[in-house]
């Protein structure tokens, strides 16, 4: 019997594919003791930061300045040495948030986008009446929402007292965006917050917004980069911390494990893992990091809490 080698060595060839195959899948299977670890990390979340200093942070737009590294003191996690913060840009305030300064409930923040108009700093911000927010051209600065003495006007207080009161009665489709902020986020029912507002309003207290400098926000949030390396496998750690002064409020992270099979993300890398540490309900967290907890999470509670509410 004849063997022609063309065929030997392609009978070769494939039995060397199918051991490396074999190879790569007891590899990708194989117990990770880093990976492990790096995922069993705890997610952190104290819902009380948040209600006192009602605040989401845009995770998408970093300060893109690097800033100092902090001390982290969280179980299972710590910054590794060369790791790069940097500090995450305050988000613009839902009008639900704003509706529970107005009751007493903690303080709201907002933050000027870029190029953005004063009205910029409220979600569906065509219906909020201009003049009922400050001007500020220092973009770097603030806007703070609460309920003070003091001062002539309480035409933001006014237009929210009304906004309110609509929500609660029959809602046509073009206002149901505006009421669905009220249902989901205010803390009481539509009479409760009405009739604290006028009480408020009738002792000279009302919703006054004012822009302050960004070191009177308790709260700071973060992003921190870091690749950390064993054997064949790197492993690319996006934490995203918020503090308040040195205590962490929220701690998430997203772990991707990579080999050198992956050229460039041109080829799928067979030995690529993914997984994420959040402390949110419904965890929502990709290769690239976890959502912000007020938005995402804790207006979230309340909502379903609310959808009870008269």
């Amino acid at each position: 019997m004849k063997f022609k080698w063309p065929y030997i060595a392609a009978l070769v060839s494939a039995s060397v594919v199918a051991i490396g195959a074999l190879s790569i899948v007891s590899t990708a299977n194989a117990p990770d003791p880093v990976m492990d670890g790096f995922c069993s990390v705890p997610g952190v979340l104290a819902e009380e930061a948040f209600y006192r200093d009602r605040v989401s942070f845009n995770w998408l737009a970093t300060s893109g300045v690097e800033t100092a590294p902090l001390a982290i003191n969280v179980a299972g996690y710590a910054p590794a040495s060369g790791a790069r913060f940097e500090e995450m840009r305050v988000d613009r305030a839902s009008l639900g948030a704003v509706a529970n300064a107005a009751i007493g409930r903690g303080r709201v923040w907002a933050m000027l986008p870029p190029a953005g108009t004063i009205g910029s700093v409220l979600d569906y911000q065509d219906s909020v009446p201009p003049s009922a927010l400050p001007e500020n051209s220092n973009r770097d600065d603030l806007l703070s929402f609460d309920v003070s003495e003091g001062g002539t006007s309480c035409e933001l207080q006014d237009w929210l007292a009304g906004e309110i009161e609509r929500s609660g009665g029959a809602i046509s489709n073009e206002d149901h965006w505006v009421a669905r902020e009220f249902r989901e986020e205010l803390e009481v029912s539509t009479p409760e917050a009405l009739a604290t507002m006028r009480a408020n309003k009738g002792a000279h207290r009302c919703l006054r917004p004012r822009w302050t400098s960004r070191s009177e926000l308790t709260l700071h949030a973060y992003r921190i980069y870091e690749v950390r390396r064993n054997g064949l496998f790197n492993y690319t750690l996006s934490p995203l911390v918020i503090t308040d002064g040195e205590r962490v409020v929220y701690f998430s992270m997203s772990v991707v494990r990579t080999s050198p099979l992956g050229v460039g993300g041109r080829v799928a890398d067979p030995l690529e893992r993914t997984c994420c540490v959040s402390p949110l309900r419904t965890p929502h967290c990709s290769r690239f990091g976890g959502p912000d907890p007020y938005r995402f999470d804790i207006s979230g509670r309340r909502a379903f809490a609310n959808s009870r509410l008269p």
